[in-house]
């Protein structure tokens, strides 16, 4: 009965040790898959950390364009305030000619100088910043501007003083 004892007990013992085996390499196995994991973690905890970085600088990014194109925005419409306040002011030394007959070869300058002959006003060359010929549909018509804006008032009281004296005929491009 001891020998059967003793056999059971060894038999017991060679199952335990197998159990016991098997167990030990579960563990080293889940040991093995537990450190894939914590790399996994790492790596992925190190590529969240370089996506926030990323998008920190995308946003920083974001941000100058906005308040360069915010800047650009004022700079232009600052530009666009000069540039029709330089247009008004121009406008303001500027008288039109219209339907005045063109031929290629006439002198622009001789015609302005008609103009202010047959208004009686005499005004000198230097005040005459540029004449130009300007062609807008089926009209022709020139363009004088003067260096100041009371050369042109004198030019269109004496058009207003011309036409008030001579109401039957007033300026026209038969007058020249």
């Amino acid at each position: 009965m001891e020998n059967s004892i003793q056999i059971t007990l060894t038999s017991m013992k060679e199952e335990q040790n197998s159990k016991l085996d098997a167990l030990q390499e579960n563990i080293v196995t889940l040991r093995d898959q537990l450190d894939g994991m914590i790399n996994s973690n790492a790596l992925l905890q190190k590529a969240f950390e370089n996506a926030t970085v990323t998008n920190n600088q995308i946003k920083q990014s974001y941000n100058t364009a906005i308040q360069e194109v915010s800047a650009a925005h004022t700079k232009i419409s600052l530009l666009e305030d000069r540039i029709e306040e330089l247009e008004r002011r121009q406008r303001s030394t500027m008288i039109e000619i219209r339907n005045v007959p063109l031929e290629e070869k006439e002198n622009v300058d001789e015609i302005v100088s008609r103009v202010h002959k047959a208004l009686d006003l005499t005004v000198a060359a230097e005040n005459i910043r540029q004449a130009y010929k300007k062609k807008s549909g089926n009209n022709n018509m020139i363009i004088v501007e003067y260096q100041t804006i009371k050369t042109r008032f004198n030019v269109l009281k004496a058009l207003k003083k011309f036409n008030k004296n001579n109401k039957q005929e007033k300026f026209n491009s038969k007058t020249l």
